[in-house]
């Protein structure tokens, strides 16, 4: 996929193709909601890699980043739409706040169930680190049973569970 204007920082880049990739609501029947993929290949003048988004279904995406730096890059970005992501951090160091809650640690080896709704999300990537890192994208809509049992409330602006990958878990993905 192209993008039309050429953006000064990776953030904006990331927000021009994070733009294209908004999940849906339940009920919008929009092109995104077809089964397709966006592959993005990050500009050399930033670093090297690329990230694949699978769409499956509406409200279901299967999201995977294989990138690597060469200085330091912040994204920031507002997620108004609520969702739910099951992230994968397989080889990944970088630091990300959202409202109170901060990362401590490199993410390395860990996964996460997120759920967020209108925050904003801020992002440190470091340069020469690589990062491998998975997401599943739900529509919370979808999963108002899982979403129960966890007591998280839709209406709720962020939630974050988080373990370490299991080598199992590593081998699958």
């Amino acid at each position: 996929m192209k993008i039309h204007n050429s953006p000064s920082t990776f953030n904006d880049h990331y927000n021009q193709i994070a733009d294209l990739n908004l999940i849906n609501n339940e009920n919008d029947l929009t092109q995104s909601a077809l089964k397709h993929e966006h592959i993005y290949h990050i500009p050399e003048q930033w670093g090297s890699g690329v990230h694949r988004t699978h769409f499956l279904h509406k409200g279901f995406e299967l999201s995977h980043s294989k990138m690597l730096f060469h200085d330091p890059v912040q994204i920031t970005r507002r997620f108004v739409t609520p969702y739910l992501e099951l992230a994968l951090n397989i080889d990944y160091s970088a630091a990300w706040s959202v409202n109170e809650f901060r990362s401590e640690r490199e993410h390395g080896r860990h996964v996460q169930l997120i759920y967020m709704n209108d925050v904003k999300i801020h992002a440190a990537m470091p340069a020469s680190k690589a990062m491998n890192h998975m997401e599943l994208r739900f529509n919370p809509l979808l999963w108002r049973e899982l979403l129960q049992e966890l007591d998280i409330r839709l209406e709720q602006s962020f939630a974050c569970m988080e373990t370490l990958i299991t080598p199992d878990m590593r081998a699958i993905a």
